[in-house]
């Protein structure tokens, strides 16, 4: 998938490719999954517009999880560091979700906790929006 820069449509084909991989990470297709992030981050890299980057650092480290690699504790911490890097706190909710779901499989469950719960207290409104359910339930689950 190619579209020149001066189209205009650079943002939106990457938002695309980012909805492609959170789809096939949903669907289990690790593999390809991979491929699109691996695609979609050369893009962001020449392109400069790294607005996209955590969330592609979260899905890798999503993808990563599912295959079993322990690189994907790595992948999480550095999607949250750039979420950290640009403010992005919803960036950073969605990857705190992420991280303490895996280290609740690893056995970690009080650290990912407390990084969620950080994090989610930074957050004064919206409490409405899918991720801040998913966090709150993930909290009320663990007893925080």
């Amino acid at each position: 998938m190619k579209i020149a820069n001066s189209s205009g449509y650079t943002m939106v084909v990457t938002q695309y490719m980012v909805n492609l991989a959170e789809g096939l990470v949903a669907l289990g297709r690790t593999a390809r999954a991979l491929a699109v992030l691996d695609q979609v981050t050369a893009r962001i890299e020449a392109s400069g517009e790294h607005l996209h980057m955590p969330e592609l650092r979260r899905l890798r480290g999503e993808a990563l999880a599912q295959a079993g690699s322990d690189e994907a504790h790595r992948a999480l911490c550095a999607s949250l560091e750039c979420a950290r890097s640009q403010d992005a706190l919803a960036w950073e909710l969605r990857t705190a979700i992420s991280l303490a779901r895996l280290l609740a499989r690893r056995g970690s469950s009080k650290e990912g906790t407390d990084l969620l719960a950080g994090v989610y207290g930074r957050f004064r409104e919206g409490f409405g929006n899918a991720d801040l359910r998913a966090a709150a339930g993930l909290l009320r689950s663990t007893g925080a």
